[in-house]
Formats: C-alpha cells, sequence, structure tokens
C-alpha cells in the first residue's frame, strides 16, 4: 500500500466517522494488533479531528471497560468478533458505535461444542449493533461526494489519550496533543539517518507510545513500514523483510541474541572459540572507548577475525541489510548491546515516557554510547534534582492527565517541569545515564509497565497461605515472587491433609504445600494481563517483621531491604529451566 493510498482509505474512513458524530472533541477506541488497518484507523481519527485512545488487545475486559467508561467514546474499533465477544460486557453503556476491522475470523482453542470460525453475527444480536471497516469507509465515499465535511481540529487539541498504569494501581489517561506527536515524528526524522530507500519493520503494539513514534518517523521521512506479526514470527519476518532498521524493546534483542548463541554451538569446536573471543574482543573494545581509552592490539585482531568469519552468519539473522538498531522501553542490558555491536551493527538506545510523547533522549549514529540512553532531542531541557530525580521541560510534554471528570489535571511544577520519577546522572558530554527508578513500578524486558503492589494486594488477600509476597521482574521477560508463609494457615492446611507440621522446615520446603500454592497463584494469574503474571515463586525461609528490618513500623514492606537480602533467590528463578 502506497502513502497516497493509505491516504485516501483514511479520508474516506475520516469521512464516515465524520458523518458519524466524531469531530474535534469527542474520542475513539481502537484495539487490535498491528495492522495496517489499525494504521488507517489511526490516520482517519486524526483527519477526522477526534482523539485516538489505543487499548492493547490483551488488557483485562475490566480495565477496557474502566477505560471505554472513562473516555466515553464516540466510535470503538476492534480488530475481529473474538476481541468484541470479549469486551462485549463493557460496551453494554456505550453511547456510540463499534466496528470490527475482520467480519470473521478463527479462534486458536475453542471450547469444546463451538466452531473454530466465528462470525460477527454469532456475537451481536442486531446487524446495526456492529458494523465493519469497510461500511464506515463506504459512508464516508458518500458522504465525502455529497460535499459534507467537518470542522478541523488545532494543534493544541487532543490527538491521543494513552492509558499507562499509575502507581498504586490506577489507570492513568495521558493526553497527548497533534503539536505532541508532530514533534516526535518530524524530531526522530532528523535525527534517524533514514530515507524512502530504508525499512522499518514495525511489530511493537500500537497502543504503546513507542509503536506510535516509530511509525510516525516513518511517515516524517517517507521510509516504507513492513508489518511483522510480533515476537513470535520475528526471526522469520527479518529474513522476509530484510529490514534496514527498526525500533525494539530489549526483549526483543535478547530473544535474537539467545537465538544466535543457540546457532553457534551448532559451530565446529574451532568457530565456537572464534565467536566466543570475538564477543569478549568487541566487549573490551566498546569498554575502553568508553573509557576513552585506545583499543588494544589483541581485541583488534580477535574481532575482525570473528567479522571475517563467523558473524557475517550471525549478522544475516538480523536480515542481512540491517543498519542500525533503536531500542527503548525499558532499560537494555550491555551484554547485549555489545554483543550486537560485535556483528556490526549499532544500537541506539533512548529514554522517554507516555508524558513526554515518547523519546526525551536518544543516541546519534554517529556518537553512540552503549549504556547511556544519549543526548536530549532539540529543544528538550533535561536536569537533575538534588535527589538525583530526571526532570524534563519541552515540546513533548503531555497536556496532563485525564480525570474522571473529563477534565485534564496538569503534572507539570510552576516552572513547566516535569519529574519523572526515574533518578539519573549527566555527564560533561551531557549524555544522560539511567541510574534507577524513584516511582514504584516494574518496567519489563519488553517495556510493560507493572505495579507490582496491584500483584502482591491480590496473591496477599487471595492466598491465605502466602503472608507476604513481593513481585520481582525488572528488566526482565517475565515476573517471579518471593512469599513468606503464613504459619498459622500453613499448619491447619496440614492437618487437612493430613500432614505433619511438627518440622516447619520439613513443611515449607514439602512439594505438596508448594503445588497448593502453585495452584493458586496459576488460577489469580487469569486475573492479570499476560505480562503481569507471576511465572515462578520461591517460599523464603521465615517470615518479614518490623524487627528484622524488612517491614516498617505500620507493617509496610521495604522492597529494597527484601531485595538486598534475597535477590540470590529471584535470580536463582530467572536461571532455573523446565
Amino acid at each position: 500500500m502506497t502513502y497516497g493510498e493509505w491516504a485516501m482509505r483514511a479520508e474516506a474512513l475520516a469521512a464516515g466517522l465524520q458523518a458519524l458524530g466524531v469531530e474535534p472533541g469527542t474520542n475513539v477506541v481502537v484495539s487490535g494488533r498491528t495492522t495496517r488497518e489499525w494504521l488507517i484507523v489511526s490516520w482517519a481519527v486524526a483527519f477526522a479531528g477526534g482523539a485516538l485512545v489505543p487499548v492493547h488487545a490483551g488488557t483485562p475486559p475490566a480495565d477496557f471497560a474502566a477505560i471505554v467508561k472513562a473516555v466515553d467514546p464516540r466510535f470503538v474499533f476492534l480488530e475481529n468478533p473474538a476481541l468484541l465477544e470479549l469486551f462485549k460486557p463493557g460496551l453494554q453503556e456505550l453511547s456510540g458505535r463499534i466496528a470490527v476491522f475482520e467480519t470473521q475470523c478463527v479462534l486458536t482453542d475453542p471450547p469444546p461444542g463451538r466452531r473454530s470460525l466465528l462470525r460477527l453475527d454469532d456475537v451481536v444480536s442486531d446487524r446495526d449493533e456492529a458494523v465493519s471497516l469497510e461500511q464506515v469507509e463506504s459512508l464516508g465515499k458518500s458522504s465525502r461526494d455529497a460535499g459534507n465535511g467537518g470542522e478541523e481540529s488545532s494543534l493544541d487539541s487532543p490527538a491521543m489519550i494513552i492509558y499507562t498504569p499509575g502507581t498504586q494501581g490506577e489507570h492513568r489517561g495521558v493526553v497527548l496533543s497533534n503539536a505532541n506527536l508532530l514533534f516526535q515524528g518530524r524530531t526522530l526524522a532528523f535525527l534517524l539517518p533514514v530515507t524512502a530507500d530504508d525499512t522499518q519493520l514495525l511489530f511493537l503494539p500500537l497502543s504503546h507510545i513507542l509503536g506510535v513514534i516509530a511509525y510516525l518517523s516513518a511517515i516524517a521521512s517517507g521510509t516504507p513500514l513492513a508489518l511483522g506479526g510480533g515476537l513470535r514470527t520475528l526471526l522469520e519476518d527479518l529474513q522476509a523483510v530484510r529490514p534496514t532498521y527498526m525500533v525494539g524493546v530489549p526483549r526483543v534483542y535478547e530473544k535474537v541474541i539467545e537465538k544466535i548463541h543457540s546457532l553457534a554451538n551448532d559451530f565446529s569446536v574451532i568457530w565456537r572459540q572464534v565467536f566466543r573471543q570475538g564477543i569478549e574482543a568487541a566487549t573490551r573494545a566498546e569498554e575502553r572507548k568508553a573509557a576513552g581509552q585506545d583499543v588494544d592490539l589483541a581485541s583488534r585482531v580477535f574481532l575482525d577475525v570473528a567479522r571475517r568469519t563467523v558473524f557475517p552468519r550471525c549478522r544475516e539473522m538480523f536480515g542481512g541489510r540491517m543498519r542500525f538498531l533503536v531500542s527503548g522501553g525499558a532499560p537494555l542490558s550491555t551484554r547485549v548491546a555489545y554483543a550486537i555491536a560485535a556483528f556490526g551493527i549499532p544500537v541506539l538506545e533512548g529514554f522517554g515516557l507516555t508524558e513526554t510523547s515518547g523519546a526525551t533522549h536518544m543516541n546519534r549514529l554517529e556518537s553512540a554510547r552503549i549504556g547511556t540512553v544519549g543526548l536530549p532531542l532539540p529543544m528538550v531541557e533535561t536536569k537533575t534534582a538534588a535527589d538525583g530525580e530526571i526532570l524534563i521541560r519541552g515540546p513533548g510534554l503531555m497536556g496532563g492527565y485525564l480525570e474522571e471528570c473529563g477534565s485534564v489535571r496538569c503534572a507539570l511544577d510552576e516552572d513547566g517541569w516535569f519529574h519523572t520519577g526515574d533518578l539519573g546522572v549527566i555527564d560533561d558530554c551531557g549524555r544522560l545515564t539511567i541510574t534507577g527508578r524513584k516511582k514504584n513500578l516494574i518496567v519489563t524486558a519488553t517495556g510493560k509497565n507493572v505495579v507490582p503492589s496491584r500483584i502482591e494486594t491480590v496473591l496477599q488477600s487471595s492466598v491465605p497461605l502466602i503472608s507476604h509476597c513481593v513481585v520481582v521482574g525488572d528488566e526482565r521477560s517475565f515476573l517471579v515472587a518471593l512469599v513468606t508463609l503464613n504459619q498459622a494457615q500453613v499448619e491447619a492446611w496440614a492437618s487437612e491433609e493430613r500432614i505433619s507440621a511438627e518440622d516447619p522446615e520439613k513443611l515449607r520446603t514439602d512439594i505438596r504445600l508448594y503445588r497448593e500454592i502453585e495452584a493458586r497463584v496459576e488460577q489469580l494469574n487469569q486475573r492479570f494481563s499476560p505480562h503481569e503474571r507471576v511465572r515462578k515463586f520461591a517460599i523464603l525461609e521465615g517470615d518479614f517483621s518490623a524487627e528484622s528490618g524488612e517491614l516498617t513500623h505500620d507493617l509496610k514492606v521495604k522492597r529494597s531491604v527484601v531485595l538486598e537480602r534475597h535477590g540470590d533467590v529471584a535470580e536463582l528463578l530467572y536461571e532455573e529451566r523446565y
């Protein structure tokens, strides 16, 4: 599809939306995978002057219903009948219209006695209850031919409302204006050395600000977009598309490096040694460069040999044409960045938040420094507070958070600075390095925000055997939990199961107790999105107390103390393979 065809379809759809009541000041919800229909809808909403509210397809129905209630959309677009069926309870009080991209879909795991093919008519009782994307487009063509049009929105009008979890478990709607998004798209197009001769592989969810700015920057630079199938098909997509660059989260690059190491295990003994020495040499070379030192001769020789022999095969895993990669959404492991750089592919790490409409900092191709998130974008000001918190000021800052009453609450201080909640240091060259996070949020390796207190509360309140729970998963691909036992409840359970409770330590390590808690955790996991589910847990010895220093005097868990004392147990959970 050309940019011209994209624009024509978006304009027709915009006219249809306007005919059905979408105008400046109204909202349109869209949920589904990264498809060209999603992109057409997003651009149509912009043409119609409305605000797009992207919602991830994996959002729990209760959270979806809360978002719909908060934004009161004039229109809701869903990918297929299956998603409509899932979210339908939350649409009962919807005053607007519903449309689907696809009027039928195949269920991957249908319940017993149900057909695998699900049609729109199977989900809705009235044909007018939900329409197809094509029907809205057709209406728009007729409306446009009749000369009907809508009012244009201004630069300061809301363009998107992206929901992100807050520190207390609530979801906050971040209101971004047309000016915010134009700044991101145009600035990144200026900084990234790409043209119409390049190809970007786009597979990130478009409900995430990183995916949004990835496609906006491509539009601004006229770069072709190839839409991938996600992490599961990434390696196949890389070979099919052969992109010249892509934007991803750290987990994506970790998976590719894991696959490359697996491939290297099949090399002969000599070539395995060359591969290992080449990676080590590249790491030493980058570390010496960062320290302002010359690269030693041995490193140059080993790296040169590897790049002439085994590394070209590794580079082919990225499609063979990759010029550079962009990483955001969560901190990138230096180990992964060094490995990719060894193959001759620079990784440009950046930093930003939904509240800043995306990137505020990014490494430049000519001066990239692994371990930092680079320099500020043009017109972006950065400083650190006395406690090290990163403060941002610039044209990308959001309008504020959407309140329940529909108003927008400003989140800037009196001088216009946004307090990010992240901690960092700025070097003499102006590069920013992230050192930690002030706010109580976990950011997984896939860039997902997780509020641990929400999960911990559910587990502690719903599993009587658990006394305390600390969820871990920062910069990891999945969550694990460290739990302590409610001894009275455990003894009661043991009595019912006719298990001896005379030796508490023996009971704590009893596999039957572990399986009992595991079954309950698995059941509770269904309440959460996939990235919020606890995949493994460990039962710690003893319980937390204020006397031992793991609880405050008002009985709140001191996460830092628990992780300091029991972090090795969490590490073992990630090292286990079964």
